[in-house]
């Protein structure tokens, strides 16, 4: 998986600012200036913790700028898109159990981004950039991962949504009423 350009620096710089913090109070605690009253404010449990829990926090949102899954129809660029996902998922619960299904998932995933890195996780499967996709995937989770035809059965491709852009919730629609 392609991790995007802004996670990439976001989890860089988290973690090389850490590193030096933490090499700089090791180096300090190991040399005579760690008597100083600027290496114990600096240096301090409190401090220490801040720092942690800012790069925790940054290394955070670094994971959700990844883990968002931007509908298609708003990535641009006129290509259309497929998306494949396991569709009835208590009945592959059922027939396979949860660590299969879950497996069946992971390597739907998988196939598509075999196909192409710029496939993005959906609840339950993929957006795969590709109008007629189901077929090529299909393909690459019969011949790489061994799928048959009861794995084949689960495996839906829902219409699109129909407006990407989300509507307000039912509270901040305008009533009936208030239209007539």
């Amino acid at each position: 998986m392609t991790v995007p350009r802004r996670s990439a620096a976001t989890i860089v710089v988290s973690l090389t600012t850490y590193a030096a913090y933490s090499l700089a109070r090791t180096v300090v605690a190991l040399s005579p200036a760690a008597t100083s009253d600027v290496a114990q404010t600096v240096f301090s449990p409190a401090a220490s913790a801040g720092v942690a829990t800012a790069c925790v926090l940054l290394i955070g949102v670094a994971v959700v700028l990844v883990r968002r899954s931007p509908h298609p129809a708003l990535t641009g660029g006129g290509t259309s898109w497929t998306r494949l996902v396991v569709g009835d998922w208590r009945a592959a619960i059922r027939a396979h159990g949860t660590p299969t299904a879950l497996a069946l998932v992971s390597e739907l995933r998988s196939a598509a981004r075999d196909l192409d890195p710029a496939s993005v996780d959906v609840h339950r499967g993929v957006d795969v950039p590709c109008p007629s996709a189901l077929p090529t995937v299909s393909r690459v989770l019969r011949e790489t991962y061994g799928w048959g035809p009861e794995h084949f059965a689960l495996l839906r491709t829902p219409e699109p949504l129909a407006r990407p852009v989300r509507s307000p919730s039912p509270a901040a629609r305008p009533s009936d009423a208030a239209k007539a």
